[in-house]
């Protein structure tokens, strides 16, 4: 039992229903046929108690007794005039006193084009006078107007709900087999254009039912397919004293004493693939032509143009979580019922995609139901057109990266990596990725470069590196870069002391190098500065572990400087910057490390530990030592700071020397290697 009973029928209705359901209130849901109780499933509405049945005024007013009904809804069809009547009728009983009555109503749109009829039956007659095949989308109620003319009847066509009564009420107005047409809707414009042809149809009949009843995707359906409109208005009678929907939940609010949520808002967040409309998903479709709101930048926003969108959708050039998240929080304030809002995003929402911002907002936003769809990417499509797959390839986007994030990720995956593909901002991207590829002697690579996939313009580019200049157009570009002699990578990686360019400049050997780099913990992502980087053998064997690591190499002599730069240039290297400078004043001008290797420090090693503290109290510092003078001061120091996890090495080398036959071990200086975190 509940204070509440709804008289069933229409979308508002359903939509009445399941936000009381939503805001935890009980109500009675009455509903004539057994279709209307599968759609209100109690199952996934639990405060809701579906009545199945057609009443006569005599059972509603016992229906009212026996579930205790206080306030009743009449949601019935506007066209329903027979069930408001005896709804009026039965409240006239007086048991029926107290009971408070609220008509809800569907807004009346009546700016669709067509001949319009004051009801069926005068419909029916001017069908008469008229040839070619008709289309009913009126229902099964009315049938018996169009079928008393059995020439009229033969040449009917009915569109009606899938459920026993409506296909019992076809066969006793003499409708069968392919005169029916028993679906469910709602129906796209494409749906109905292609209906309105597969049976050659001439006239097609409607109510005014409005957008709801599908009017803003059948009347334009008729009119590209050429058949005229005929629009049954409706009974005016059930017209007055009604009220919207959000007046009735405001009436139920202040009746109840209970909070109703007024709104359920669907998001989705839709990835268009590469721009072709016919290359859309079907979910995608439906998510554009149901949307109440559209939002998008304007490339995106032009794809429908070329599919049907509801007649009062709203549109905004709106595409980041900045713009998009206060426009959705004034629709939850204001609106009523279900309401759909689709977010456009290029290619595939999944693939280097803004749609991940999107998604973190308004998931946690009670009353919004976030849905993802992906469209399909323009490294798919390039696959697709090369035969070439993507299922082993390294996959990355330039596309709104930074360059000094992206080249050394790009040369890294492409030394490595049979197959390597990027999309890119734009020609500029083309061009700088060929010369990256020459100066990292990958000169011997062949480059497939999609341009505007997809749409008429699309062209497909087969190029070696040295001509990547010479592609112009500005535009969308996808590219799949084929290295058929890539190297393995090394598990361990480890540089042999005669591979670099040595100089006069004093070197951290291998077997220190190398241990010293152990005991910095570096990870993926991580900043590490190089402090006296000499040779640059430990800036070069540490950015080698990974693209995804950025090392800073400071130093003050010109002369080793240059030499850092040489061997950067030589094991073509990307994510290694030279800083001419002197520490600590260098540091402030270079992002935040997360490891500082320590390798000389002229004397300044308090100041440089102090201001290293400053930047990152978090980091891990990692120093050598060669004499016993800054062993001692090391010591000192990490004392004084206060510093956590402090591990202490001291490392011997020696090598054995052929002598002859012989082999004599000779001795490297002993070296001293601290570690230590800060905190």
């Amino acid at each position: 039992m509940s204070d509440i009973l709804i008289f069933a029928g229409t979308t508002e209705g359903r939509m009445l229903a399941e936000t009381l359901n939503r805001s935890g209130i009980e109500c009675d849901i009455s509903v004539a046929t057994q279709y209307g109780k599968l759609i209100l499933s109690e199952d996934e509405n639990p405060y809701l108690h579906v009545l199945e049945g057609r009443l006569n005024p005599e059972q509603m007013v016992e229906l009212y007794r026996e579930r205790g009904t206080k306030i009743l809804v009449d949601a019935t069809h506007p066209y329903a005039e027979k069930v408001t009547e005896s709804i009026i009728e039965s409240l006239s009983d007086e048991s029926c006193v107290g009971i408070e009555y609220l008509r809800l109503l569907r807004p009346i749109e009546n700016d669709y084009d067509g001949e319009r009829y004051a009801d069926a039956k005068a419909c029916a007659e001017a069908l008469k006078k008229t040839e070619g095949n008709v289309l009913l989308t009126t229902g099964s109620k009315e049938l018996p107007y169009f079928c008393e003319d059995e020439d009229l009847k033969k040449r009917i066509y009915a569109r009606v709900l899938p459920g026993d009564e409506s296909l019992k009420l076809c066969n006793e107005n003499g409708l069968f087999g392919r005169q029916i047409i028993a679906m469910q809707g709602p129906f796209s414009e494409i749906m109905n254009e292609a209906t309105i042809r597969e049976f050659d149809i001439k006239h097609l009949v409607t109510k005014d039912s409005g957008r709801v009843g599908g009017e803003d995707t059948k009347i334009p359906a008729a009119t590209k397919a050429g058949a005229r409109v005929h629009i049954i208005s409706r009974p005016q009678t059930v017209e007055k004293d009604g009220k919207s929907l959000r007046e009735v939940l405001e009436v139920l609010e202040e009746k109840t004493g209970k909070e109703i949520v007024k709104n359920h808002i669907v998001v989705n967040l839709a990835g268009i693939g590469c721009g072709d409309v016919n290359l859309l998903t079907g979910e995608v479709r439906e998510a554009i032509k149901n949307a109440d709101y559209i939002f998008g930048a304007e490339r995106m926003l032009g794809i429908t143009k070329k599919i049907p969108v509801k007649k009062d959708v709203i549109m905004n050039p709106f595409y980041t979580e900045e713009t998009i998240c206060p426009f959705v929080s004034d629709i939850i304030k204001t609106a009523v019922g279900e309401k759909h809002v689709t977010v456009l995003f290029s290619g595939d929402t999944g693939f280097y995609s803004g749609c991940r911002k999107l998604f973190d907002a308004f998931s946690q936003v009670d009353g919004i139901k976030v849905r993802v769809l992906p469209g399909i990417s323009s490294i798919s499509l390039l696959s697709s057109k090369i035969g070439e797959s993507y299922q082993d390839a390294s996959i990355l986007s330039l596309h709104g990266v930074k360059e000094d994030e992206w080249q050394g990720k790009l040369i890294d995956s492409i030394t490595y990596n049979r197959k390597t593909a990027f999309i890119c901002s734009g020609i500029k991207d083309i061009h700088r990725a060929g010369e990256l590829l020459l100066k990292s002697g990958l000169e011997h690579v062949k480059m497939y470069v999609g341009y505007r996939l997809s749409y008429e313009d699309e062209k497909i580019y087969i190029c070696e590196p040295k001509s990547a200049s010479s592609i112009e157009k500005e535009g969308l570009y996808a590219v799949m870069v084929i290295n058929d002699s890539c190297i393995k990578r090394d598990l361990t990686h480890y540089i042999k002391d005669e591979d670099f360019i040595r100089g006069k400049v004093p070197m951290t050997k291998e077997e220190i190098r190398t241990l010293s780099i152990m005991r910095l913990h570096l990870k993926e992502g991580d900043v590490l500065t190089d402090i006296g980087s000499g040779t640059g053998s430990v800036s070069v064997q540490a950015a080698g572990l990974s693209s995804n690591i950025k090392v800073y190499a400071l130093e003050k002599n010109p002369n080793a400087a240059e030499l850092t730069r040489q061997n950067v240039n030589k094991f073509k290297l990307n994510n290694v910057t030279v800083i001419d400078a002197d520490a600590p004043e260098g540091l402030k001008n270079i992002p935040a490390p997360d490891a500082a290797f320590i390798g000389g420090s002229g004397g300044r090693l308090k100041d440089i530990l102090s201001t290293l503290r400053d930047i990152n109290p978090g980091m891990r510092v990692v120093i050598n030592a060669v004499t016993l003078e800054t062993v001692c001061e090391v010591q000192e120091l990490m004392r004084e700071l206060h510093v956590n996890n402090p591990e202490i090495m001291q490392v011997q080398i020696n090598r054995a020397d052929a002598v002859g036959e012989y082999h004599m071990l000779r001795a490297a200086n002993p070296v001293f290697i601290f570690s230590f975190n800060f905190e």
